[in-house]
């Protein structure tokens, strides 16, 4: 796995210019992530605090970090294939 998007529109793209498969996931939300703390599964999701809603999805824990403020908070996730 190379990258996870929302964006339907963004991986057909990445598809055609690079030849990469793209294959939809589901997102399995997990516990909250205290800063620093590295995730099990290497996967972050940034959700808004009010809702847990996702905003990204990362596999690096210092963008993860980067995008985290009082709004947000960072879960550990994971994905399965669809």
């Amino acid at each position: 796995m190379y990258r996870i998007t929302f964006s339907r529109s963004l991986a057909d793209l990445i598809s055609k210019e690079t030849g990469l498969n793209v294959r939809k996931v589901q997102l399995h939300l997990g516990r909250e992530l205290s800063p620093g703390e590295e995730s099990l599964t290497k996967l972050y999701a940034i959700c808004k605090a009010q809702n847990l809603w996702p905003l990204r999805v990362t596999f690096f824990k210092e963008a993860a970090q980067m995008w985290a403020n009082e709004t947000t908070k960072i879960l550990e996730c994971k994905v399965s294939f669809v």
